[in-house]
């Protein structure tokens, strides 16, 4: 499921000419998912009132904390329907770690980090230095390099695999 989610949303933006991290803007979204965000003192929270989705958007937060926020809910809007309040804790957690994994790839699009992850890169430094360049915060950077790393080692573990079992039927 992510892998495919990340491939949608990279066709996404490449259809909307979305090539840069600075050319990322949550403003993209508006022709799928109808959204007003206002903007109030207090707690990030989110209703769908006959299918329009409000996000009342805590306006005291820093700008890249906004950003995950507002990812965070168009992903609840693209992914999932009906009231998640009313759905058992185990699926409830599971559509919060979906609506994540959405604004992950929506903010920082594996195309666009991986690139800029270097051999010998220290993790501090890197997640400052993309979540600077994602305008995002550091934790979230963290968290998404986390992620990403931990696809690439799946990766190259199957890449092992494969060789082991080449190895295997050579013999």
């Amino acid at each position: 499921m992510i892998i495919d989610l990340e491939r949608r949303i990279n066709q996404f933006y490449f259809s909307k000419k979305v090539f840069r991290p600075t050319d990322i803007s949550l403003y993209v979204w508006d022709d799928i998912v109808p959204i007003r965000i206002i903007h109030r003192n207090g707690s990030t929270q989110a209703y769908t009132i006959k299918n329009l989705r409000y996000v009342f958007l805590d306006r005291t937060k820093p700008l890249p904390t906004r950003r995950v926020e507002i990812a965070h809910e168009i992903g609840h809007a693209i992914l999932h329907c009906g009231n998640q309040l009313q759905v058992d804790i185990t699926w409830r957690l599971k559509q919060e770690w979906q609506a994540q994994q959405f604004a992950f790839a929506a903010l920082t699009p594996a195309h666009m980090v991986y690139p800029m992850i270097h051999v010998g890169d220290r993790c501090d430094r890197l997640s400052f230095e993309l979540a600077e360049t994602f305008c995002v915060p550091v934790d979230f950077m963290a968290s998404r390099l986390d992620d990403l790393r931990g696809r690439v080692e799946m990766m190259c573990m199957d890449h092992v695999a494969e060789k082991i079992e080449d190895y295997v039927f050579m013999r």
